[in-house]
C-alpha cells in the first residue's frame, strides 16, 4: 500500500470513491458525484485540514480526512470522512489506513482522534477493533426543524 497526502489533484477520483462507497450498504444514500465533490473540497479547504489517500496497484483503495482543532491542553484530530473502494472491504485494508493514519497524527503531536459513525455492526465492530471506544461523557444530538 501506498500513502500520499491528500492535496486537490486526487479530489475526481476521491470524489468517485466516496460516492460509491456510501451510496452502498451500511449507508445507502444518495450521493452524486456533484454533492460529493462539493462535501470533499469543503472539507479540503477548511483550516487544519489534513488525510491521506490508499493507493493498491496505482489505484486508490481508500482516503481518510478531517481537521486539527485545537483544545486548551492539546491538539485532537476530528476525523470526518473514510471511505474504502467497495471491493477492498473486510479485506484488513481500513485497519491499515487507520494504522497509517494515527502513526502520522501521532508524529504530529495529536494525541487524540474523534469521530462520528452511524450505529451498526459493520461501522462499530470496524471502530472497536481499530481500538475506537464510545465517548461516555458525550453525546450526539440532532433535532429537525
Amino acid at each position: 500500500m501506498e500513502y500520499k497526502e491528500i492535496d486537490f489533484n486526487m479530489l475526481d477520483e476521491m470524489t468517485e470513491l466516496f460516492t460509491k462507497s456510501f451510496n452502498a450498504m451500511p449507508w445507502n444514500e444518495c450521493w452524486t458525484i456533484k454533492m460529493a465533490d462539493k462535501r470533499l473540497s469543503q472539507r479540503m479547504k477548511s483550516e487544519g485540514f489534513y488525510g491521506i489517500c490508499a493507493y493498491a496497484d496505482n489505484i486508490l483503495r481508500g482516503f481518510i480526512l478531517g481537521c486539527f482543532e485545537q483544545y486548551y491542553d492539546k491538539i485532537e484530530f476530528v476525523i470526518q470522512e473514510f471511505a474504502v473502494d467497495n471491493s477492498a472491504r473486510g479485506k484488513g485494508i481500513g485497519s491499515k489506513i487507520i494504522s497509517e493514519f494515527e502513526k502520522r497524527l501521532k508524529e504530529k503531536g495529536v494525541r487524540n482522534i474523534t469521530l462520528l459513525t452511524i450505529r451498526g455492526d459493520m461501522t462499530e465492530h470496524f471502530y472497536n477493533r481499530n481500538g475506537f471506544k464510545e465517548a461516555k461523557k458525550m453525546v450526539f444530538m440532532s433535532k429537525k426543524i
